[in-house]
């Protein structure tokens, strides 16, 4: 993805609520992953992969804020 001239990637080892901000950012639906070390891309992450997580930690998030009191 260009954003001024700058491709915007990301990388295997960043926070998802990271990624996110970014895709909201700079408007896109997907984003390149490319390693570190090399450049090499090692994949694409976008929105649908982004909500398949949080769809998975939903129920632990709901019992965490059952066990604190919070409705």
């Amino acid at each position: 993805m260009l954003t001024g001239g700058k491709i915007i990637v990301a990388y295997p080892d960043e926070y998802l609520d990271g990624l996110a901000d970014r895709l909201m950012q700079v408007n896109v639906s997907h984003l390149p992953v490319i390693s570190r070390e090399d450049q090499r891309l090692v994949g694409y992450i976008g929105w649908k992969d982004l909500m398949r997580v949080r769809a998975r930690l939903q129920p632990e998030e709901t019992q965490k804020t059952s066990f604190f009191g919070a409705r």
